[in-house]
């Protein structure tokens, strides 16, 4: 499962990234071999808007139905369909 979260003005070049393997340690910087690599947002004010938000989301691997479920909790949820409205 990949997930992808876009911030307004983070340049991808200049992001921190986090290597994500399937056991073990997370650890600083891209992936060398298997794992995942995943992209923080590059400017402090996005990546404190990220520190704000992760305190109100959970994960399940076998959640609802036995599939992958993210749970968020605690906060209003806003769900647009791209119409720009």
């Amino acid at each position: 499962m990949a997930a992808v979260f876009g911030w307004a003005g983070s340049a991808l070049a200049a992001s921190v990234s986090l290597c994500v393997p399937a056991s073990g340690a997370v650890t600083g910087g891209a992936c060398t071999g298997s794992g995942t690599t995943v992209a923080l947002p590059a400017s402090a004010g996005d990546q404190q808007t990220l520190i704000s938000i992760l305190p109100f989301l959970s994960y399940s691997a076998t959640g609802i139905g036995g599939k992958p479920t993210i749970k968020i909790s605690g906060v209003n949820v806003q769900l647009v369909n791209g119409a720009g409205s």
